[in-house]
Protein backbone atom coordinates (compact mmCIF):
# COMPACT_ATOMS: atom_id res chain seq x y z
CA UNK A 1 0.00 0.00 0.00
CA UNK A 2 2.88 2.38 -0.48
CA UNK A 3 2.16 4.97 -3.13
CA UNK A 4 3.59 8.39 -3.86
CA UNK A 5 1.57 11.39 -2.79
CA UNK A 6 2.25 14.50 -4.88
CA UNK A 7 1.40 17.63 -2.90
CA UNK A 8 2.60 20.12 -5.50
CA UNK A 9 4.97 20.36 -8.44
CA UNK A 10 8.30 22.18 -8.28
CA UNK A 11 9.75 23.85 -11.37
CA UNK A 12 12.82 22.10 -12.76
CA UNK A 13 14.96 25.25 -12.60
CA UNK A 14 14.17 25.64 -8.89
CA UNK A 15 15.03 22.00 -8.26
CA UNK A 16 18.40 22.54 -9.95
CA UNK A 17 19.09 25.69 -7.88
CA UNK A 18 18.20 23.84 -4.67
CA UNK A 19 20.50 20.97 -5.60
CA UNK A 20 23.41 23.35 -6.27
CA UNK A 21 22.63 25.19 -3.03
CA UNK A 22 22.63 22.01 -0.94
CA UNK A 23 25.98 20.84 -2.22
CA UNK A 24 27.78 24.19 -2.41
CA UNK A 25 31.33 24.43 -1.06
CA UNK A 26 31.14 27.89 0.53
CA UNK A 27 30.93 28.02 4.31
CA UNK A 28 29.33 31.46 4.53
CA UNK A 29 25.68 32.07 5.32
CA UNK A 30 23.22 31.91 2.42
CA UNK A 31 19.51 31.58 1.73
CA UNK A 32 17.13 30.96 -1.13
CA UNK A 33 13.87 32.89 -1.15
CA UNK A 34 11.00 31.37 -3.05
CA UNK A 35 7.39 32.40 -3.57
CA UNK A 36 4.74 29.72 -3.75
CA UNK A 37 1.28 29.76 -5.25
CA UNK A 38 -1.50 28.60 -2.93
CA UNK A 39 -3.23 26.85 -5.85
CA UNK A 40 -0.75 23.93 -5.99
Amino acid sequence: MSSSLVVCEVDGSLQEKLKKFRFRKETSNAAILSESDARC
